[in-house]
């Protein structure tokens, strides 16, 4: 009967959503402000390439098919006062037609050490995510970031550039808006190991405004526990929410995920 359809298809959405939730319980589902002090290496004084690879992809067959993919590669290169950072990430769970999941970005960025406190740097990236009706944001810009403070087991970075921001974004059901935004990009970002030498408190915390329109803002905040089991091995918890003030309708303004995961460092 229509009635028994509606509810085993309610009950089939409820299992997708949780396989979804499960197998990418290790990415931010609906990230806009790519965190990159996180992705930034603690090697100095060295030079070399550096990164690491994650690659996943399932697939399950019943009365539906429900396919899911994920990858994330960070590729650093370190000479003398040059670091030359690569990050791609994309993640997908489909089931039969529908993207339940489906975003994905790519960032490239170049610092240059001034001095031991200050660096030069330029970025430039592309992204997509289907969950927020984010179709397309490309971005490019260039600053400065201050080391604030550091000693043994602190450190304190502060970060101020400019970028231009072009975004293609679904605001109203099927109907595309296009953005040209100047915005002042800043970050504050600190980490401590408070107990031992293999565990690390860290958080940064963007704020990105429209320079036109102050009150045209997203903010992020990204806080992460660390567990360094192994020289390459660590394990991690991180908790991020983001606030943007220009969203779709029927989309939540403020969004936040809680991650676990195991990296391997190359």
């Amino acid at each position: 009967t229509p009635l028994y359809s509606s509810a085993a298809s309610d009950v089939y959405k409820r299992q997708v959503l949780a396989t979804a939730l499960f197998l990418l319980k290790n990415t931010s589902l609906q990230a806009q402000i790519v965190n990159i002090e996180n992705k930034r290496s603690n090697l100095a004084d060295t030079s070399g390439v550096f990164g690491y690879l994650s690659l996943g992809a399932n697939f399950v067959k019943n009365t539906k098919s429900i396919t899911t993919i994920s990858g994330d590669i960070r590729i650093e290169f370190l000479h003398k006062k040059s670091r030359f950072l690569s990050l791609t990430n994309y993640n997908l769970i489909r089931a039969n037609s529908d993207r339940f999941i489906d975003n994905g970005f790519s960032h490239l960025r170049y610092n240059y050490e001034i001095n031991k406190r200050l660096e030069y740097e330029i970025f430039t990236q592309a992204q997509f995510n289907n969950q927020v009706r984010l179709k397309l944001r490309v971005l490019a810009g260039t600053g400065l970031r201050f080391q604030l403070y550091q000693a043994e087991k602190q450190k304190v970075y502060f970060g101020l550039s400019y970028m231009y921001e072009y975004d293609e974004i679904e605001i109203v059901s099927e109907v595309v808006s296009f953005f040209h935004d100047h915005r002042m990009s800043t970050y504050l970002s600190a980490s401590i190991q408070p107990f031992l030498d293999n565990v690390t408190i860290s958080n940064t915390t963007y704020y990105q405004p429209v320079l036109t329109n102050f009150s045209d803002v997203r903010l992020s905040s990204q806080t992460s526990l660390t567990f360094l089991l192994s020289k390459r091995l660590r394990f991690s918890t991180i908790f991020s929410i983001t606030n943007d003030t220009r969203v779709p309708e029927n989309v939540p303004a403020t969004y936040y995920s809680v991650r676990n995961g195991i990296r391997w460092d190359f």
